[in-house]
């Protein structure tokens, strides 16, 4: 049986609709994820600041970062927040001196750590580059 121009017309009609809709669902992943991400890169800047405040605290308190050099508990203990946020950063003094975390921090954000005008250290946190807990890729499902 010979198709005629009809069935020719309808499937590549059909095929044109099935590769647009193929390509506006990969558009729309996408674009969903890179704006998924960069809002938890938002909200994780804000605890950023929030931890910030805790370690210029901290540092007050003990006079130093000996208290917190080289202890992810204590710094836990400090932040009393989500681990998943203690797990991407890294704490350094004034002199850029590794206290606590990765030594690798390129591309990572930073915030300055301020005691009485003076910068006593810099908290860094590596970016966001995937979803990481449960409940994120629960919400983009």
């Amino acid at each position: 049986m010979k198709a005629g121009i009809t069935l020719k017309l309808f499937l590549a009609i059909l095929a044109a609709a099935a590769v647009a809709a193929a390509a506006m669902g990969l558009a729309t992943h996408w674009s969903f994820q890179s704006g998924f991400l960069g809002y938890l890169s938002q909200v994780d800047s804000q605890r950023l600041d929030a931890l910030s405040t805790a370690l210029a605290d901290e540092y007050r308190r003990a006079g130093g970062w000996d208290s917190v050099r080289g202890d992810y508990s204590r710094l836990r203990e400090i932040v009393a927040t989500s681990a998943q946020l203690t797990q991407r950063f890294t704490l350094v003094d004034a002199n850029r001196t590794l206290v606590v975390g990765n030594p690798e921090t390129s591309g990572a954000a930073e915030r300055p750590i301020v005691v009485g005008d003076r910068v006593v250290g810099y908290l860094a946190r590596a970016p966001l580059r995937r979803l990481s807990t449960a409940a994120e890729e629960a919400f983009q499902q």
